[in-house]
């Protein structure tokens, strides 16, 4: 017989492994929803800046908890017709990966404006990533040197979200990055 702190321990990472599993089966579900065949029928004209700021709105907690100082130096009012949905997982997957990936006491940086087209940038002060990975990072399940990112919970999955849901909406996706200086992205739609 076991001792009930074991099985609540054995418990826990059960719960921890499925939770992950099951996000694992979500992010994978989004990549495979849309292709450029369909897209179009779930686009409706919406609300990019608040998207965006419900986005940033999310992440309070885990900014707070790395003590994380997040600078909007510009947001503009933009309506499009658009997939919300992929427009929200765009700001939620780069803004999660500039909070994971940084240091405490740091900072982020975000803009999101209209000229010809629609631009939006995020820069952080984190670990940047190094440079023979910057072309594979929106691969499915890559993870840039994983044996330094093993206390950084995902599944190389983000990226690869991103870069999709930019494509479908006909944009480009545009990423530079320093080791120990940070990485900026930049997304034009």
């Amino acid at each position: 017989l076991r001792e009930p702190y074991e099985y609540e321990k054995s418990f826990k990472t059960v719960q921890k492994q499925s939770k992950q599993i099951e996000c694992i089966v979500k992010q994978l579900l989004l990549l495979t929803k849309y292709t450029k065949e369909n897209i179009k029928e779930s686009f409706k004209e919406s609300s990019i800046d608040a998207i965006l700021m419900d986005s940033i709105d999310k992440m309070q907690t885990s900014l707070r908890e790395k003590n994380i100082k997040l600078h909007i130096e510009r947001i503009e009012p933009i309506n499009l017709h658009v997939n919300p949905i992929l427009i929200e997982s765009i700001f939620a997957n780069l803004i999660d990966n500039a909070i994971k990936y940084s240091l405490e006491n740091r900072n982020i940086y975000i803009s999101l404006y209209q000229d010809s087209k629609i631009h939006f940038s995020i820069k952080d002060e984190g670990m940047g990533i190094p440079q023979k990975s910057l072309s594979k990072i929106t691969e499915r399940f890559y993870r840039a040197d994983s044996s330094r990112n093993k206390k950084i919970e995902g599944f190389g999955l983000g990226l690869s979200i991103v870069k999709n849901s930019v494509l479908v909406h006909n944009g480009s996706l545009h990423v530079t990055s320093e080791e120990g200086k940070g990485t900026m992205i930049k997304v034009t739609l």
